[in-house]
């Protein structure tokens, strides 16, 4: 299994399989102290074969903030319950999967990173940015 990362301003996008690219995005960088944050996470097939997303449960995606010191300060599915089932998800070449959450921000003043996830078996696919909140 090959292993790639890529920086490109503040959107890491690493990636377990060449052919899936991940993107994370936030609707901005700086936001005030309460201000709820609006994230994406999207996974591309870049080939332009078909191919499948493996799950060992019914959760598709996951997000988290991360704080300087490492902790975490918020995770999406924390306070959620998931089918324990295993699916899947078909991606022909060159489309795209995206899931989309508002995260009610209680974060303190400082720089996070925020980490958004596709919750494949395995190595779950992930991309990563980092934000401000003043």
């Amino acid at each position: 299994m090959k292993f790639c990362a890529a920086l490109l301003l503040t959107l890491i996008v690493a990636c377990a399989r060449p052919e899936l690219q991940v993107e994370l995005t936030t609707d901005k960088s700086v936001y005030r102290s309460g201000e709820p944050i609006e994230v994406t996470v999207k996974v591309t097939n870049r080939s332009n074969r078909d191919t499948a997303l493996q799950f060992a449960s019914s959760q598709r995606y996951d997000f988290q903030i991360i704080d300087p010191t490492g902790a975490t300060q918020w995770t999406w599915s924390a306070d959620r319950t998931f089918m324990q089932v295993l699916g899947s998800e078909g991606l022909r070449g060159g489309q795209s999967i995206e899931y989309r959450e508002q995260i009610p921000a209680t974060l303190a003043p400082g720089r996070y990173q925020v980490t958004g996830m596709i919750t494949t078996m395995g190595r779950p696919l992930q991309a990563s940015a980092t934000i401000s909140v003043e």
